[in-house]
């Protein structure tokens, strides 16, 4: 199903795990990004929140093609670049082909 999805919670708990996990067993391709100390992903989401350039963006830094039936994005720590958060609702509105899971 299409869209964004926050897990909030406890550090340590295994959010990461059970969200990699989920990939690994309901998609064909899991592509992971860690938002804490991420100065490549702060750059990136700084200017516009467009899906296309956010999407090629992405695709750059990962060296991975995102394919919307088959790629589970997920984003971790997403807390640590605001704009990265506030990008959710521009994916859920004008890009609901992802398929992205967030933990903060």
């Amino acid at each position: 199903m299409p869209g964004a999805v926050s897990k909030g919670g406890a550090r340590q708990v295994g959010k990461t795990w059970l969200m990699k996990e989920f990939g690994r067993q309901e998609y064909a391709d899991t592509i992971y990004i860690n938002f804490d100390s991420n100065s490549g992903m702060a750059e990136l989401f700084a200017s516009d929140l467009d899906t296309d350039r956010l999407i090629m963006g992405l695709e750059l830094y990962t060296g991975r093609k995102i394919d919307p039936d088959n790629s589970l994005l997920l984003f971790d720590e997403v807390q640590e670049v605001p704009k990265a958060l506030a990008s959710l609702k521009y994916f859920y509105e004008n890009a609901p082909q992802y398929h992205i899971d967030c933990s903060r």
